[in-house]
């Protein structure tokens, strides 16, 4: 490839490391340095040490390591979309058992839970189903992960959180545009602590407190506000990075 692109001497460079790998191809490399104009001199071969044959065994170990990771990854992908989620639950299960900071094993996992509670017949199934992918979502949140996996776990957990307070929020603003003050803010306290990281939330909250006259509960309920997206703007751009 570098031979056809003009590049010659890392044409050269790449037929040299290839005679250093295997040395029955040292006719192909002859023709190949004669067509490159190379001195005799360099079709000599230097044998790889101990320690660079070490390091080259070690790197296709790795290599092989990741292509089985990949391909476990794609058998619970699929096993997801054939809403086969007891499976990719204890398959996951055992990957995660061998490799526990894996994130995207975890996220899988999490994913597979809620997808099973869609289908789930019974509310209290539903919510146990929930209840997993939420635990599970937590957890890869936590670890430290350079796949973006740890940040969806989180994105996917904020939305589930959200998803469940829904009702209370609709209850909070509908009451706070009654006037109605007090009912507003028990309802904005209900709706945090089923989604405790929505910043708008607590910003709410603030605002009913505000206008009860508890400056210093509003001033709270602003702090945490602004905390809670602090915390958020580097992730976020930490995602948008990963998709540019």
């Amino acid at each position: 490839l570098r031979e056809r692109q003009s590049d010659p001497e890392r044409a050269k460079k790449c037929y040299d490391n290839a005679g250093r790998l295997n040395p029955h191809i040292d006719p192909g490399r002859a023709q190949a340095f004669s067509r490159l104009g190379a001195p005799k001199e360099a079709l000599a071969v230097k044998p790889k040490t101990q320690e660079e044959l070490a390091k080259v065994m070690e790197e296709k170990k790795k290599a092989m390591a990741e292509v089985e990771k990949q391909k476990g990854y794609s058998e619970l992908d699929n096993l997801v979309e054939s809403g086969k989620f007891d499976e990719v639950i204890a398959k996951g299960t055992e990957q995660y058992k061998e490799n526990p900071k894996d994130a995207t094993i975890v996220l899988k996992i999490g994913v597979a839970h809620e997808r099973k509670s869609a289908s789930a017949a019974e509310p209290a199934e539903k919510e146990r189903e929930i209840n997993e992918a939420k635990a599970w979502y937590r957890l890869g949140a936590g670890l430290q992960d350079k796949t973006g996996a740890s940040t969806q776990c989180e994105q996917f957990l904020a939305q589930l959180d959200s998803s469940r307070a829904q009702p209370k929020i609709k209850e909070a603003d509908e009451l706070m545009a009654k006037g109605e003050l007090v009912a507003a803010a028990g309802a904005y306290r209900d709706a945090l602590i089923l989604a405790p990281r929505r910043a708008d939330l607590h910003r709410k909250l603030g605002e009913v407190l505000d206008k009860m006259g508890d400056k210093e509960g509003a001033r709270k309920e602003r702090d945490e506000a602004d905390r809670l997206e602090r915390l958020a703007t580097p992730k976020k751009e930490a995602a948008e990075g990963k998709s540019l």
